[in-house]
């Protein structure tokens, strides 16, 4: 009699090659509102980035509180606690410029770094991961997101062919963040503050997107 053979659970999906680290440099910061500032990378790093459509994301690692170089990952080390997933607001592929959208919060490593960032900066970049396939045959389409969803937000309006019509959610700290979406669409957006604590985020937005009809 032949006896099965244990399997551990790394035999069912092979891990998958870890991207090229690429090092880019902080060229431009430019603030859109009390609580979002756009940033301008550049480099030489950058060559050979492609735009990976709407909606797509990355990884950056920042650097440490008091340095201005992120460290370059180790091939066989740990993923670093400095990394956070972001979606590229643009990318100019002639000039090797990338720019990336932060909320300033005091949340995480990224927000805490965006909001002492200095030009001159080095970050590290992998990625980008595919975005999000739009259906062009759709009439209607409902996006919705906090304020760290709006780069997704808006480089899927962007993509939207002129017949559709969207209907757009987007939570926010207070009204001073809010500001024209530009579509080829016919764009309804809905601005909701966010409730004051202790009421958990997500909160007001969801409340709004079960009021729809």
């Amino acid at each position: 009699m032949n006896t099965p053979q244990p399997h551990s659970s790394t035999d069912a999906r092979p891990s998958r090659p870890r991207p090229t680290p690429r090092r880019i440099e902080v060229l431009k910061i430019q603030p859109l509102s009390a609580h979002m500032t756009r940033i301008t990378f550049g480099g030489a790093g950058l060559a050979g980035f492609e735009w990976r459509g709407p909606a797509g994301h990355l990884k950056l690692t920042v650097p440490d509180e008091g340095q201005h170089e992120a460290p370059m990952p180790q091939d066989d080390g740990p993923r670093s606690v400095l990394m956070r997933t972001y979606t590229p607001r643009s990318f100019d592929a002639k000039a090797l410029l990338l720019d990336v959208d932060f909320v300033l919060h005091a949340y995480g490593p990224a927000g805490r770094w965006a909001s002492r960032a200095q030009v001159g900066d080095r970050l590290v970049l992998m990625g980008p991961a595919p975005g999000y396939k739009i259906d062009l045959d759709v009439d209607w389409f409902v996006l919705a997101g906090d304020d760290t969803a709006l780069p997704a937000i808006e480089t899927i309006l962007a993509e939207l062919p002129a017949r559709a019509r969207a209907l757009v959610f987007v939570e926010v700290a207070d009204r001073g963040e809010e500001r024209e979406l530009h579509s080829p669409a016919k764009v309804d957006v809905q601005w909701v503050v966010r409730q004051a604590e202790p009421a958990a985020p997500g909160q007001a937005l969801d409340a709004a997107l079960r009021a729809l009809p």
